[in-house]
């Protein structure tokens, strides 16, 4: 008895060689689908600025002394005064934050740009009143396919990535969003500071012992000192090692054309194949079946 699952490697090589124009017009329907797609999709360039922590340490080592050398009187300070935190993560998060993130779309009026097939820049409004697209829609698109943050942990860098179709914008949006994060951080330093002043002249009014108050007037200092850095030095947190640049007209990440015709022949043979062994074993299989159907 005969197994009739095992097909002789003749009868393969003749359903493909029987159907070998088949085979040749799904390739070439692939590779000028690739062709095509290659050649007339709308180009994605790629921006990248690399920025380092700047060395803002110093300014909580002041603080981290005086507090450990209080002992007791370390109870006085504020919660978290002369604690360390990572900025680098800090930042990251900051950067990647839904809220910095909306408040640059909207600051940069993002909307139409992000959304330019269903923006009428003629009439200066949505094309359909009911389908206008919310932040969350700009959010998911911009942090999913737009902008891209690695770090380098060797180095100390976070390199951030735009891709957009405009090769202008893709490098004005990277400059922008580490310039407004180092606002930010700053922002978030100078308010820190004053309250921390604030906190430390009421100490200050209230102890009594010298020791006590000759160091919060190092803490008043160096706050002080904090908010004077802030607001003098405009690189605050990161310092830029490498601003994004516009790239050439032809320097472009996508398409990728080399890689979409090698993919249109390679997909497009292996379907080939598979519809040609596909209708081979359908054949095989109904001539089996008429034969067993065959009287006597």
């Amino acid at each position: 008895m005969s197994n009739d699952n095992n097909v002789p490697i003749f009868e393969l090589w003749h359903d493909l060689w029987s159907r070998r124009w088949l085979i040749l017009v799904v390739v070439c329907v692939l590779e000028i689908t690739a062709i095509v797609v290659a050649v007339f999709a709308e180009p994605v360039y790629r921006s990248v600025i690399v920025i380092m922590k700047a060395d803002i340490q110093e300014q909580k080592g002041i603080l981290g002394s005086l507090a450990s050398g209080l002992g007791d009187f370390a109870n006085f300070l504020p919660r978290g005064l002369g604690a360390g935190s990572d900025e680098t993560f800090e930042a990251a998060a900051i950067l990647l934050s839904r809220s910095f993130t909306q408040s640059f779309i909207i600051d940069e009026n993002l909307l139409p740009i992000l959304f330019s097939g269903k923006w009428d820049s003629e009439r200066g409004e949505w094309r359909d009143s009911e389908d206008v697209p919310s932040m969350n829609r700009a959010f998911s698109l911009f942090d999913g396919e737009i902008r891209t943050l690695d770090e380098d942990e060797w180095f100390g860098t976070l390199t951030l990535t735009i891709d957009w179709h405009d090769r202008e914008l893709a490098a004005r949006w990277a400059n922008l969003m580490v310039q407004r994060l180092n606002e930010r951080i700053r922002s978030t330093a100078v308010n820190e500071a004053e309250s921390s002043l604030q906190y430390l002249n009421e100490e200050l009014q209230k102890a009594s012992i010298v020791n006590l108050r000759e160091a919060i007037y190092v803490l008043v200092h160096d706050q002080i000192n904090k908010i004077m850095l802030a607001n003098v030095r405009k690189e605050y947190a990161f310092k830029v090692i490498d601003p994004a640049v516009v790239a050439d007209e032809g320097d472009f990440v996508w398409p990728n054309r080399l890689l979409l015709t090698s993919l249109g022949l390679i997909v497009g043979l292996s379907i080939g194949i598979f519809i040609a062994l596909l209708l081979g074993a359908i054949d095989r299989a109904r001539r089996q079946f008429y034969k067993q159907s065959e009287p006597g």
